[in-house]
C-alpha cells in the first residue's frame, strides 16, 4: 500500500514557473543578438526540466511540494502543489520543450519568419503558464493560469500569419506596381469556352470563370502603401 500523503513546502513548483517567465525577458533583450536570444531558450528549458525533474523522487515518496503565494480572497488562494498527475504533466512538458526549441530554431532560422525574437518569448511564456496549471493547487489557480496560456498563444500565431502576408505581398508586388490602382488576374480559358466576367475597380478584381464552376473573388485594400490581399473561393 502506498505511504500516507502529506505535503511540504518548496519553492520549486514556482521555479518551474518563473525559469521561462526569466528567459522571455532574457529573449525580448536579446533581440539582436540571435545567438544569445536562443541560447536563453535552450538553457531555460534544460533548466526547468531539471526542476520539474527533482520533484519526481519525493512526490513518488508520497511528498508534495506546494507554495501558496497569496490569498485572492476569503478561502481563495493562488497556490501551486505537484501531485502525480500535474508533476507528470509538467515532465513531459518540459521534455518536450527541449526538442520543440531546437526544432523552432532551425525551422525559423531556415524559412527567415518574421519576428522570431516575439516567437521565442511568447513560447516561453507559454511554457510558463503550462506548468502554472500542471501545478494548479485548486480551480482558481487552474483558471488564471489558462487565461495567460490564451492569451500568450496568440502572438506565435499571429507572427506565423503575418509572416504570410508579407511573403504574399512580396511575391505580387511587381505585378500590383505594374497595374497601380488597376490590377488583373488571369483566369485562362479552356476549349470549350465559358462565361467570363471581370469586374476592375480601385480597390476589388472579381474573376469568374463558368466553365469549371469556381469562382473566385482576388480582395485588395490598400493600407499605408503595403495592402492586404484576401482570396476567397468557391465551388
Amino acid at each position: 500500500m502506498a505511504g500516507p500523503v502529506e505535503s511540504f513546502f518548496s519553492f520549486a513548483p514556482l521555479a518551474a514557473v518563473l525559469i521561462s517567465l526569466l528567459a522571455a525577458v532574457l529573449i525580448s533583450l536579446s533581440s539582436r543578438r540571435p545567438n544569445l536570444r536562443e541560447t536563453w531558450t535552450i538553457v531555460a528549458a534544460l533548466c526547468k526540466f531539471a526542476v520539474v525533474g527533482s520533484m519526481v523522487p519525493t512526490v513518488l515518496a508520497g511528498l508534495y511540494p506546494e507554495i501558496n503565494l497569496f490569498d485572492i480572497a476569503p478561502g481563495i488562494s493562488l497556490a501551486l502543489k505537484a501531485d502525480p498527475l500535474g508533476l507528470s504533466f509538467a515532465l513531459s512538458a518540459s521534455l518536450l520543450w527541449i526538442f520543440t526549441s531546437f526544432y523552432s530554431i532551425g525551422y525559423m532560422r531556415a524559412l527567415k519568419e518574421h519576428d522570431q525574437t516575439r516567437y521565442f518569448a511568447s513560447f516561453a511564456l507559454c511554457l510558463s503558464a503550462t506548468m502554472g496549471i500542471a501545478f494548479a493547487a485548486n480551480l482558481m489557480t487552474f483558471f488564471i493560469f489558462y487565461e495567460v496560456l490564451t492569451i500568450s498563444t496568440y502572438p506565435p500565431g499571429n507572427s506565423s500569419r503575418e509572416s504570410r502576408g508579407h511573403q504574399c505581398r512580396a511575391e505580387v508586388s511587381g505585378f500590383f506596381a505594374q497595374r497601380r490602382s488597376r490590377f488583373a488576374a488571369g483566369c485562362g480559358l479552356n476549349s470549350k469556352g465559358g462565361r467570363y466576367f471581370e469586374f476592375y475597380s480601385r480597390r476589388i478584381f472579381v474573376c469568374v470563370h463558368g466553365t469549371s464552376g469556381i469562382a473566385c473573388a482576388f480582395w485588395f485594400v490598400p493600407r499605408g502603401g503595403r495592402g492586404e490581399i484576401r482570396i476567397d473561393a468557391a465551388p
